[in-house]
């Protein structure tokens, strides 16, 4: 089973990064919650609809939330595929 997941960042915590090509990340699927953004919203001029958010540890109070254009689907099978 992978332990992480890919995708294009084009935002994070409700600010654009003015990245229309986005940032690529990867992420541990360990503390991570992956949800639909709703409504979609545009984040450095692309359509996100998926939220990455990164849980609170230590001396944080609130997670750091990620916009990516891939869906909640996608990024599920992703972190669930066998390694190869």
């Amino acid at each position: 089973m992978a332990n992480f997941i890919n995708a294009s960042i084009y935002g994070a915590n409700e600010n654009t990064w003015n990245k229309p090509m986005g940032v690529n990340r990867v992420f541990d699927v360990t503390g991570v919650n992956v949800y639909a953004l709703t409504p979609p919203t545009a984040y450095s001029g692309v359509t996100c609809g998926t939220v990455i958010e990164l849980l609170p540890t230590g001396l944080e109070v609130n997670g750091t939330k990620y916009y990516t254009d891939k869906t909640v689907a996608d990024l599920l099978a992703q972190g669930n595929a066998p390694l190869a």
